[in-house]
């Protein structure tokens, strides 16, 4: 199944190269920006993405991104998410955590430069401390919804789950990760966020499948000029 850059591969088995246990492109705990030390700031909580009316000052969006402590730029093109300090919850990592949803639910994404291969994403989940029912998150490559999605828990801050997602990219180039709140019974929290390359085919691999698809080719053209 191929939609835009990405393929999810069902049923066929590759041989991957690897070196030890893979290679972290990189690890987002949203340490930054600092939340009780950002200009104006309540302390709590940092609002980002599209102003909610009536909610100005503190409460207001503090812009539209942020460049995480991994150094990667989260965009927030949907609705708004918090920065939320540990004055509030403590996160699964360092002091901060994102609540997906602030004033409204929200949808954020990073671009970054992938190879094809295997990569792996893992995450953090919980929900708002004050959640009466399973808030539940979407996660998507390049628009595409990755396996197990949605995803729930119980769980509630501080308590968190591990999720952990496989997936395969088909072409090398820029690809985009969204996380995106389905639900607003007080919001889904996601932090130690990472991904994993893997590895990538064998060359003697891709050669067999390249010369199966050739062989089938040339079967049916043959059968073709014989009828």
């Amino acid at each position: 199944m191929r939609l835009g850059c990405l393929t999810l591969v069902f049923g066929l088995h590759w041989t991957f190269t690897q070196s030890g246990h893979g290679n972290f492109l990189f690890i987002e705990s949203f340490e930054t920006p600092v939340v009780d030390s950002y200009e104006n700031s309540n302390g709590k909580w940092l609002n980002f993405g599209i102003n909610t009316p009536s909610q100005t000052g503190a409460s207001g969006s503090r812009g539209n991104s942020f460049v995480g402590d991994s150094g990667l730029t989260w965009f927030v093109d949907s609705g708004n998410i918090d920065i939320v300090d540990d004055t509030e919850w403590a996160g699964a990592t360092g002091r901060q955590s994102v609540n997906l949803v602030g004033w409204e639910p929200g949808s954020m994404y990073t671009d970054l430069s992938l190879q094809s291969g295997s990569h792996v994403l893992r995450f953090k989940l919980s929900n708002h401390i004050g959640a009466s029912s399973n808030n539940t998150t979407s996660v998507s490559l390049d628009g595409q919804s990755l396996s197990g999605m949605p995803f729930s828990t119980s769980s509630k801050v501080p308590i968190y789950d591990q999720i952990v997602v496989p997936f395969t990219v088909n072409l090398s180039g820029t690809h985009r990760i969204r996380f995106t709140a389905l639900t607003n019974d007080g919001g889904s929290v996601i932090d130690e966020v990472s991904l994993e390359f893997q590895g990538v085919p064998e060359p003697n691999s891709l050669i067999l499948w390249g010369l199966a698809g050739g062989g089938s080719s040339l079967f049916r053209r043959g059968r073709q000029e014989v009828s």
